[in-house]
């Protein structure tokens, strides 16, 4: 089971630009090498950017159904 986390940032890549819904996953989900190298050629490169401060962003936590592995699906 994992719960998913949702919050409001901005772009990793240039422009840097806001009003970006990112969604995370609670738990760590797993990424094939070459599957990772096909994602950072679509997007035109890998995050540039260095990690934020949360400020006055509200992390929403959204609770993983009992019963249920929502990593694995």
């Amino acid at each position: 089971e994992t719960d998913i986390y949702e919050y409001m940032g901005s772009l990793t890549t240039p422009p840097g630009s806001e009003g970006v819904r990112w969604i995370v996953l609670g738990k760590q989900a797993y990424a094939a090498p070459e599957d990772v190298a096909r994602l950072e050629i679509a997007q035109g490169g890998s995050n540039i950017r260095p990690l934020q401060a949360l400020g006055t962003r509200r992390v929403v936590r959204f609770p993983a159904p009992a019963g249920q592995d929502t990593a694995s699906s």
